[in-house]
């Protein structure tokens, strides 16, 4: 099912990007833990925000596009077969892991609004 595995890879690399970034080793880049214990970076030392905001930057721009739209290609081809019905099961599983998919990313917006205190306009 390499529609199905295809699916998985990007819900994997949509997932990655969710996590909140830490530094390992010696060198903190000028950061440092949170003394607040309610804060994700408490036990540990993130990377610093331009650096967290690149890292993002190309995971979403040059590495989740491009498999995309070989997801969506491999769909159009399955519907499109002279028989669909052959391949029911992995065009479900596909687009419950893609709907999945969004699901998180919307909670984790949520979320992330909401610890940033962000505004409507």
């Amino acid at each position: 099912m390499p529609l199905v595995e295809r699916a998985l890879k990007l819900w994997v690399a949509c997932r990655f990007i969710e996590e909140p970034w830490s530094i390992a080793g010696n060198e903190t880049l000028g950061m440092s833990e949170d003394p607040n214990p309610n804060c994700p970076y408490h036990d540990r030392i993130p990377v610093p925000p331009m650096v967290d905001l690149q890292i993002d930057l190309i995971v979403i721009n040059e590495i989740l596009p491009p498999e995309v739209k070989k997801i969506l290609k491999m769909l159009k081809e399955k519907l499109e077969s002279s028989d669909p019905w052959a391949d029911w099961f992995e065009i479900y599983l596909a687009y419950f892991i893609l709907l999945h998919n969004v699901e998180l990313t919307m909670a984790h917006d949520a979320w992330f609004v909401k610890r940033n205190n962000l505004k409507v306009c």
